[in-house]
C-alpha cells in the first residue's frame, strides 16, 4: 500500500505532471506525504516486533535449558539447541531482514518524495523549514536510526 503512492510520486515526476500549486505533485498533497510516512513508519514497527519475537524465543529456549541443565546436573542444552531449536524457522529469517532493509529503503524514498510535497513556507512565516529543522546532512540520522527513533 506505500509503494503504489511512491511510484505515482515518481512516475509523474518523470513524466513532469507537476501542478501549478505549490507542494502539490500530480495531484497529492502533504497530508499523503504524512500518511505514506506513518504507514511505512508502522509497517516497520511490526517488521521488527516479529524480528524481536523470533529473538526472544531462541533466548527463552536456551534459558529453559540452561536451567534444566542446572538442576538436572546433565548438559544438554548446547545438542538439544543445535539439533532441536537451531532448524526451526524462527532462529532463521532471511527473508524478514531482506522486508526491514526494503521497508528502510521505502521510508527514504517516500521521505524524499513527501518532501517535494510540502508546501512551500509563505513568506514572514517565522517557522524554520523541514531542511532547517533537520540540521545538515552530517547531523540527520540514517534511515534506519530514523526509523527506529519513530518507531518507538
Amino acid at each position: 500500500r506505500i509503494r503504489p503512492l511512491v511510484r505515482g510520486v515518481w512516475r509523474s515526476r518523470a513524466v513532469g505532471q507537476v501542478d501549478a500549486a505549490p507542494g502539490v505533485v500530480a495531484g497529492l498533497d502533504a497530508a499523503a506525504g504524512d500518511r505514506a510516512l506513518a504507514a511505512c513508519v508502522g509497517y516497520y514497527r511490526d517488521l521488527l516486533l516479529l524480528e524481536n519475537y523470533a529473538i526472544i524465543n531462541y533466548c527463552g529456549f536456551s534459558k529453559i535449558l540452561k536451567k534444566h541443565d542446572k538442576q538436572t546436573g546433565y548438559v544438554t542444552r548446547s545438542q538439544f539447541m543445535r539439533i532441536c531449536v537451531a532448524p526451526q524457522p524462527f532462529t532463521h529469517y532471511p527473508r524478514l531482514l531482506e522486508m526491514i532493509k526494503e521497508a528502510e529503503g521505502s521510508y527514504r524514498e517516500i521521505s524524499a518524495a513527501a518532501s517535494t510535497l510540502a508546501p512551500a513556507p509563505a513568506e514572514g512565516d517565522e517557522t524554520p523549514s523541514r531542511r532547517e529543522s533537520l540540521g545538515s546532512s552530517d547531523e540527520r540520522p540514517a534511515a534506519a536510526g530514523a526509523l527506529a527513533a519513530r518507531a518507538a
